[in-house]
């Protein structure tokens, strides 16, 4: 996931030079940043599994973390793609669409587990 965030961002820049689009205008380094903490978060909640005794507060706060960092970075992401796309032409159609279906089923997601009560637990870990 790390690795996929290292080359969107060097994709990006490899787009702009290729097409004279000056990229750093709208700040690519912001999704990588966030795309990176989620990777980050991933790793940390994956941690906790199977470790003999689960921390369950570290493993919810990594997990909820990592979704909203993650929906975070695609949604900049799109809209990065997005001006690209409506000044150069330099990204296909089904790229920039895959991008807004995938952020769809993030939010879908989310809304599935609040509506379920499955961020209960959110950044709590007092108890």
């Amino acid at each position: 996931m790390i690795l996929g965030w290292f080359t969107n961002y060097f994709y990006l820049q490899s787009i702009a030079r290729e097409h004279v689009f000056n990229i750093k205008q709208y700040y690519p380094q912001v999704n990588l940043v966030f795309g990176l903490m989620g990777g980050m978060l991933l790793m940390g909640n994956t941690a906790t599994i199977d470790t003999g005794k689960m921390n369950e507060k570290w493993h919810t706060s990594c997990a909820s973390s990592f979704f909203i960092f993650t929906l975070a970075a695609q949604l900049y992401n799109a809209i990065i793609y997005s001006l690209i796309y409506s000044k150069t032409k330099a990204v296909s159609y089904n790229n920039l669409l895959f991008k807004y279906v995938l952020i769809g089923l993030l939010v879908a997601q989310i809304l599935l587990s609040t509506y379920q009560g499955g961020l209960g637990g959110f950044w709590n870990l007092t108890e």
